[in-house]
């Protein structure tokens, strides 16, 4: 359930983020990162729990290691289609191919920011809903399927589905 939250806030925050106008202030920049923020806290740590807890104590070391390989490729990928998003609609835009700020026109700029944003926070929703279906469909299988409300430590898991 954690895990959930932060993918739903982190997308509520990057749609947030996308918005943003050439005129937003320093603490609204701030906050939108902030809730970004609080969002892929949330997501992280209840997903590495996940990856590490599927795995034999004798693997942890290499599931730990591949978690953090499939991490900064994500990062990676994120980046380079966030760029490729932002000057390909930039460049849609103006008629011609850009490959960086246009000087004079920041509504070009900010046109494929949002696009980018918008694209990002629609695949972290996608992300969202991804993480409730294999539950779901245990559920539907009669499965005794088990969501978390609380952190492991405090040994609460209702069930997502009553037999």
């Amino acid at each position: 359930m954690p895990a959930l939250a932060g993918l739903v806030i982190y997308a509520a925050g990057v749609a947030f983020a996308g918005g943003l106008s050439t005129t937003a202030t320093i603490p609204v920049m701030y906050g939108t990162l902030v809730f970004m923020a609080v969002g892929d806290g949330l997501f992280e740590s209840p997903n590495n729990s996940s990856i590490m807890g599927s795995v034999d104590q004798k693997d942890l070391g290499f599931a730990g290691s591949l978690g953090t390989l499939v991490r900064y490729m994500g990062m990676s990928a994120g980046v380079t289609g966030g760029t490729a998003l932002l000057y390909g609609h930039m460049g849609a835009l103006a008629g011609h191919p850009v490959a960086g700020y246009v000087e004079g026109e920041p509504e070009l700029f900010m046109a494929g920011f949002s696009f980018a944003f918008a694209v990002i926070a629609a695949m972290v929703a996608v992300g969202a809903v991804l993480t409730v279906v294999p539950t779901l469909l245990k559920c539907r299988r009669g499965g005794s399927a088990r969501i978390s409300i609380l952190f492991r430590a405090a040994g609460h898991t209702p069930p997502l589905c009553y037999r």
